[in-house]
C-alpha cells in the first residue's frame, strides 16, 4: 500500500509545530487550568485594547480639552503595560501549572486598581 503523504507531515502536525504547541497529559484538571489561564490572558488583552482605544479617542477627539493629548498617551501607555504584564503573567502561570503549582496573583489586582484609579482621576480632572 502506498503512503499518501509521501513522507510529509500531516497538516495538523505542521500547524502544531508552527505555533509551538505541544500536547501534555491531562492529569486531574490540567486542561481546565491551562484554558482558564488562556482566558485570563485574553481578558488582559481585551483590557489593554480598551485602554489603547480609549487613549486614542481621548487624544484625537478631545482636542478642545486641555491635556487631552497627554491623557490619551497615558491611557495608551497603560494599555501597553497591560499587554506586557498579561503576557508575562500568562507564561509565568503556565510554567507553574506545568509544575503542579497554582499561582495566586496579588500584584496584578493591585496594578489594575492603581492604573484604573489614576486613569479615572485624570479623566475626572479633565471634565
Amino acid at each position: 500500500m502506498e503512503d499518501k503523504n509521501d513522507g510529509k507531515k500531516p497538516w495538523s502536525q505542521v500547524l502544531t509545530d508552527s505555533v509551538n504547541c505541544y500536547p501534555v497529559e491531562n492529569r486531574k484538571a490540567d486542561a481546565r487550568d491551562h484554558m482558564a489561564n488562556e482566558r485570563t490572558f485574553l481578558a488582559w488583552l481585551r483590557t489593554a485594547l480598551s485602554a489603547v482605544g480609549l487613549g486614542i479617542a481621548v487624544a484625537k477627539l478631545g482636542a478642545t480639552v486641555s491635556n487631552a493629548y497627554e491623557t490619551g498617551v497615558l491611557l495608551i501607555a497603560f494599555g501597553l503595560f497591560y499587554i506586557v504584564y498579561g503576557t508575562f503573567h500568562y507564561y509565568h502561570c503556565m510554567v507553574l501549572l506545568q509544575r503542579g503549582l497554582f499561582p495566586i496573583s496579588k500584584i496584578g489586582v493591585f496594578l489594575v486598581f492603581l492604573t484604573s484609579f489614576v486613569g479615572i482621576v485624570i479623566i475626572i480632572t479633565l471634565l
